[in-house]
């Protein structure tokens, strides 16, 4: 069986080549050879018009509770697999693609907002006057 859908990702990786090399292959080819269109297949999507939000909050959905082929995956790894599945579907759209296909988006796993520890005025210029006593 022939994934409809295939054409337009080998259009949209063909014009992603202009980017890095290894951003290609590791952040697109993958997530979308590897994981999109094998998950599709076992659903039996085989046309774009078959693909809806609802159904690639699906996917998202049994990445995070099933994972992988190795395993389980954390909520970064499944954000960072349906983003270029995003961006390509965000793509067809632009280029005219018609029905349904134009308007679907996965819901991104929210991921956690890392907090820096920034040192304050305060406790930089105590840190920085430490660190001249020492070395005297």
């Amino acid at each position: 069986m022939q994934l409809a859908t295939a054409p337009i990702q080998a259009e949209w990786l063909r014009i992603a080549r202009a980017l890095a090399p290894n951003t290609v292959s590791g952040a697109y080819v993958f997530p979308l050879n590897q994981v999109f269109l094998p998950w599709c297949r076992k659903q039996g999507i085989t046309e774009p018009e078959q693909l809806s939000s609802r159904t690639l909050d699906r996917l998202a959905a049994d990445l995070l509770e099933n994972g992988g082929a190795r395993g389980p995956l954390s909520k970064a790894t499944v954000h960072s697999y349906l983003r270029p599945i995003n961006s390509m579907l965000k793509w067809a759209r632009e280029e005219g693609e018609e029905g349904e296909v134009g308007n679907v988006k996965a819901q991104l796993p929210r991921l956690p907002k890392t907090l820096i520890d920034v040192l304050g005025r305060s406790r930089r210029d105590t840190t920085s006057s430490a660190g001249t006593a020492s070395s005297s």
